[in-house]
């Protein structure tokens, strides 16, 4: 039996291609913790609301740009109308209520309360505070999110395919000492126990 052992490369189109298994692992992810989600208890709101926040961001995640490549503009509008429509809700969800809270799905407002308001003489009581949240959005938005990430995913499997014949056209053509020594093994700057810091690749070039 042969004894075959893998070596990281680092270049261009395989970090690229690297990518796409990144997003298609999100997208998985999604999926997953939406199967879980139907089965809380419709009364435990805060794991509803972790969950809802969670599979968002992670949702968000494969649709943001960043040191790693993200799902391109043109997938999103090659969906149908529906899709379209529940991606930008869900993006807009993940930007505008979780990451941000700048929209009607949480508001919080002061109130005075006034007391003997019926009596004909009302009088200041105190004043408080009115919060309120949406705190998971519904087994039918997450079953539309499910099906949105799995459009997604198969795109972005179709895409693989075609990138992998040029990336080992690519490795095929560097010579097996150089892979050996590690030369085109993949590294990042920032070092990985540095959390304050972007992950950044040094490319090397062919």
């Amino acid at each position: 039996m042969s004894d075959v052992s893998p070596v990281p490369i680092n270049f261009k189109e395989a970090n690229n291609y690297a990518d796409l298994e990144g997003i298609k692992q999100d997208l998985l992810w999604v999926i997953e913790a939406a199967n879980k989600y139907s089965e809380i208890d419709i009364r435990d709101t805060i794991t509803k609301e972790a969950f809802t926040f969670a599979i968002l961001i992670k949702y968000r995640r494969a649709n943001t740009s960043g040191e790693r490549r993200r799902i391109p503009k043109q997938w999103i509008d090659e969906l149908s109308d529906d899709d379209q429509n529940d991606h930008h809700k869900f993006m807009a969800l993940g930007n505008k209520y979780i990451a941000h809270s700048v929209n009607d799905f949480e508001e919080n407002y002061a109130q005075v309360r006034i007391k003997n308001n019926a009596s004909g003489q009302p009088e200041f009581d105190q004043i408080s505070v009115m919060h309120t949240r949406v705190t998971s959005i519904g087994v039918d938005g997450i079953s539309r999110l499910v099906c949105l990430s799995k459009a997604l995913i198969t795109k972005i499997e179709l895409q693989m395919k075609k990138e992998k014949c040029r990336v080992e056209e690519i490795a095929k053509g560097i010579p097996i000492d150089c892979l050996k020594k590690h030369k085109y093994t993949r590294f990042f700057l920032s070092g990985k126990n540095n959390v304050f810091n972007s992950r950044r690749r040094r490319i090397i070039k062919q």
